[in-house]
């Protein structure tokens, strides 16, 4: 499938509350280019309970337009290592149209392909950290979910509830690069 590349610079952290700037280049196999230009925040509730949101402008190419995304997930920490979460939030989905010229062929960068939907993911999931000499290294994780769950506005021929048609599995790692790049004896 697609992969995408992340870069996170976090510019603000304090003992409860943390927040960064991210950037996302998606690179196709199966859909097209796109860029995701974010501001993450998490809230740290207790030591064992994190809450995640913030604000995500996706910009599809070939004619595709612009998705803005206000995510929101919940983790615990079952262990020191494992860990599960519930995810939702809003998807307004092509925002604007042809931004980047070319025509819309691929109907799997936005669901649906009318413009100004919004609609509600929900997904669960969990995962384990991997841990060297007290430095997180890895996080391997696996979500299922459903994008979308539920459309606030949903378009014409589309059911509400449209879970049968749009669930997602996702299976995932992503390596912590400070470690290794930041290495001190």
């Amino acid at each position: 499938g697609d992969m995408p590349l992340y870069v996170r610079y976090s510019f603000l952290r304090k003992r409860y509350f943390e927040m960064a700037f991210d950037f996302v280049l998606l690179i196709p196999a199966w859909t097209n280019l796109a860029v995701t230009v974010g501001l993450p925040m998490r809230l740290r509730v207790r030591d064992v309970f994190t809450v995640d949101t913030g604000a995500e402008l996706v910009i599809l190419t070939n004619g595709a337009g612009l998705n803005a995304e206000v995510p929101l997930k919940a983790t615990y920490n079952i262990t020191t290592s494992g860990f599960i979460f519930g995810d939702s939030g809003f998807s307004f989905q092509n925002v604007a149209r042809n931004l980047t010229g070319g025509s819309y062929r691929d109907s799997s960068l936005a669901f649906p392909v009318d413009r100004n939907q919004v609609f509600v993911p929900l997904g669960i999931g969990g995962g384990y950290t991997h841990v060297m000499k007290n430095i997180v290294m890895i996080d391997v994780f696996a979500r299922f979910g459903w994008n979308p769950f539920v459309y606030v506005n949903p378009p014409s021929g589309t059911n509400t509830v449209p879970v049968a048609d749009s669930w997602v599995l996702t299976v995932g790692a992503i390596v912590h690069t400070s470690p290794i790049l930041h290495e001190t004896d």
